[in-house]
């Protein structure tokens, strides 16, 4: 399989979205996303631009989590030799044991661009504890 263009453009920890996966490809469906994503905001940031004749939004969002520690990122997309369209692979990163992190509720998040337009997007997720 052969890797795709992936760019992320906006990570955090407190997306107000409950966990999910998504694939955004257009400009209304990124809109709708980003305000429901920063919804506990008293301002809404800035929306990061994207070419959507050439890319599609991928976005990846934990879920509640009960420390601060933990964070989620994109690592490659790979497309299907055989047509079978792009696999977008994301790590999800826990704390240790050891880690001292907030004692706040998180809900880490990620969003990147892949180069693609009408291709089927699957997601496959590893997770990974950070040692400190």
């Amino acid at each position: 399989s052969g890797a795709v263009n992936v760019e992320q453009i906006d990570s955090g920890q407190y997306g107000d979205i409950v966990g999910t996966r998504r694939v955004l490809r257009d400009s209304s469906a990124y809109a709708d996303f980003w305000a429901a994503l920063h919804a506990d905001r008293d301002s809404l940031p800035e929306r990061p631009s994207v070419d959507f004749a050439t890319e599609v939004v991928v976005a990846v969002v934990m879920g509640e989590r009960p420390t601060g520690g933990y964070t989620v990122t994109v690592d490659d997309a790979l497309a299907d030799p055989q047509g079978g369209g792009i696999q977008v692979r994301f790590t999800e990163t826990m704390p240790g044991d050891e880690c001292e992190v907030t004692q706040a509720m998180t809900s880490p998040y990620v969003l990147a661009t892949v180069a693609a337009q009408s291709e089927d997007i699957t997601f496959a997720g590893s997770e990974e504890t950070r040692t400190c």
